[in-house]
């Protein structure tokens, strides 16, 4: 069994994460959840909040993977 879990809601993004751990020989489980989401324009507080629960919920060292496109004007 994995020590690290990669938590989602999309699992397209887990095949990309997945393809890239087992070439480096890593292994990685996946928790699909859908998590939730803070509506602001800040990647890292997005993130952080989302890998917070990620944890609550499986109790293991885990990780999210987000990104954003912001235009500021």
């Amino acid at each position: 069994m994995a020590n690290l879990v990669y938590v989602s809601g999309n699992r397209k993004k887990w095949i990309s994460v997945e393809r890239y751990f087992s070439e480096n020989e890593i292994d990685v489980d996946f928790l699909e959840q859908n998590l939730f989401e803070p509506e602001i324009n800040d990647i890292e507080i997005i993130s952080k909040t989302k890998a917070k629960e990620a944890y609550k919920i499986s109790g293991k060292p885990c990780f999210v993977a987000d990104s954003g496109f912001y235009i500021d004007h």
